[in-house]
């Protein structure tokens, strides 16, 4: 679920339309109203729930983009939701709060590896403030990180004006965590493994 400052909440299914991939020649920014594509857009928040697996990877290929060794199944929990919102700034750096705190430097530092992987892709460079919480404790055995960046995956490629399908937006989840390409889907969930990261996605 995507939903904007409005009370108006769009479904997943009518924010991402057109696949996503890091090559930047297969994306279209979102258009806005007055033809600019580069319109500072609203806050972005979404949500996703986070997963436990049945049957995990045993670890990932070389090359930085988490792809699995073997196919991985699991089954999305409901009521462990995280809450990410995403606005862009005008200016300054990224700002990440997690919980209700600043984020510690190494969970800093990794939301902003992400969030520069978004931005080369949207051929963007504006900062971003981030804020995320989870409705279950961080820490307590639940990954939260699947959840995690399942929700900021979601938040970040509308805000930052990609179009993605529910596939494409599960291999962009990849990029952050392997298991939070799984927590786009409710239910039993596998993600398959590949060689190159187009193969590489969760599906129901």
């Amino acid at each position: 679920v995507v939903r904007r400052p409005s009370s108006s909440v769009r479904r997943l299914s009518s924010v991402v339309r057109r696949p996503l991939t890091p090559d930047t020649r297969h994306l279209t920014p979102l258009s806005h109203p007055d033809g600019r594509a580069d319109k500072m857009p609203p806050p972005i928040t979404a949500t996703a729930c986070a997963n436990i697996a049945f049957i995990k990877y045993g670890g990932n290929r070389s090359g930085g983009d988490n792809l699995p060794l073997n196919p991985s199944i699991s089954t999305t929990m409901s009521g462990c939701v995280t809450t990410t919102t995403v606005a862009l700034l005008s200016g300054g750096s990224d700002e990440i709060v997690l919980g209700g705190s600043p984020a510690e430097p190494k969970a800093y530092e990794r939301t902003v590896r992400y969030l520069d992987r978004i931005r080369r892709i949207a051929c963007r460079s504006d900062a971003a403030r981030v804020t995320s919480s989870n409705s279950f404790p961080t820490g307590c055995g639940i990954a939260s990180s699947a959840s995690g960046f399942a929700a900021l995956a979601t938040a970040s490629a509308a805000a930052y004006g990609l179009r993605a399908d529910a596939r494409a937006l599960s291999r962009l989840a990849r990029l952050g965590s392997g298991s939070a390409a799984r927590s786009l889907f409710g239910g039993f969930v596998e993600l398959r493994p590949g060689l190159r990261h187009e193969e590489s996605y969760a599906e129901q």
